[in-house]
């Protein structure tokens, strides 16, 4: 049986930082999107942030939630439906087309702080979604530029 009442900790940048370190990443602070600190690092070569939201009165420097979030510029034109086909079927995550990019999200709550192996456990859960993205696209964008001609004798 689970033991509810293992200590957390508030969550922070620093202890956002901490685990991202501890599992490997290189961390750099940044102004985030509207200017408040965020946590910038990468994982396959691909660039994501670590936001933080909604302070806490209660704990000056800690915060409720935060958010992992990176994004692709997108050339040309990417059908929702494959945005869709994500969505259906990847838990944890959210997929969005915005203009001409394709942002992949992932929230992490901790109104009520978060254990250091549970943080752990959302920075390795993030790391898996990417790539499991990074093999989706690889997957399927082939398929939406394959003429109809090379469809139907893979077919045949």
């Amino acid at each position: 049986m689970t033991d509810i009442s293992r200590p957390t900790s508030p969550l922070s940048l620093e202890t956002a930082r901490d685990a991202l370190q501890a599992a490997g990443y290189r961390v750099e602070e940044i102004a985030g999107p509207t200017g408040d600190p965020a946590l910038r690092s990468a994982t396959g070569g691909l660039a994501f942030t670590l936001m933080v939201f909604n302070p806490r009165a209660d704990q000056p420097g800690t915060f409720a939630d935060a958010a992992f979030q990176t994004a692709f510029q997108v050339e040309g034109d990417l059908p929702l439906a494959l945005v869709n086909q994500w969505n259906a079927t990847v838990r944890f995550a959210r997929l969005h087309l915005q203009a001409n990019l394709l942002r992949l999200d992932r929230d992490i709550v901790a109104f009520d702080g978060i254990t250091p192996a549970a943080l752990r456990a959302e920075v390795e859960l993030w790391d898996r979604l990417v790539q499991h993205l990074i093999a989706f696209l690889r997957e399927e964008l082939p398929k939406l530029t394959a003429s109809p001609s090379e469809d139907d004798s893979k077919a045949a």
